[in-house]
């Protein structure tokens, strides 16, 4: 953790392992691959929903209810290398390596389920 932590602030690549999986319940693995991201480029957006109401004592303050949790954003950038000093394969087999694993449809009819 403490490395991660390091690269936050420095802008170092850290590497994510996206894992693919035929069934909901992550049980049975079809494959991995592993991706760089910079922290830094991380971003994770949350939306907490409330209403606004007229008070019900008389007064012309609005109530606010909290209603949930709304919609959320998941948003990093990955970063491929295909010079020769990460990887040797060239960029565009390794962005089809990945969207193969993440959006290929399985044996029941559906992309894969990923972590």
């Amino acid at each position: 953790m403490k490395s991660f932590l390091k690269s936050l602030d420095t802008g170092q690549l850290s590497k994510m392992r996206i894992v693919a999986y035929r069934d909901t319940k992550f049980r049975n693995r079809i494959d991995s691959y592993d991706v760089l991201f910079n922290p830094e480029n991380l971003k994770d957006k949350k939306i907490q929903e409330f209403s606004t109401g007229n008070s019900t004592n008389g007064s012309s303050a609005q109530t606010v209810t909290y209603k949930g949790a709304g919609p959320s954003n998941f948003d990093l950038k990955f970063f491929f290398d295909g010079t020769g000093i990460i990887s040797t394969e060239s960029v565009e087999s390794q962005i089809e390596r990945l969207l193969q694993l993440v959006y290929k449809v399985n044996y029941i009819g559906k992309p894969s389920f990923v972590l």
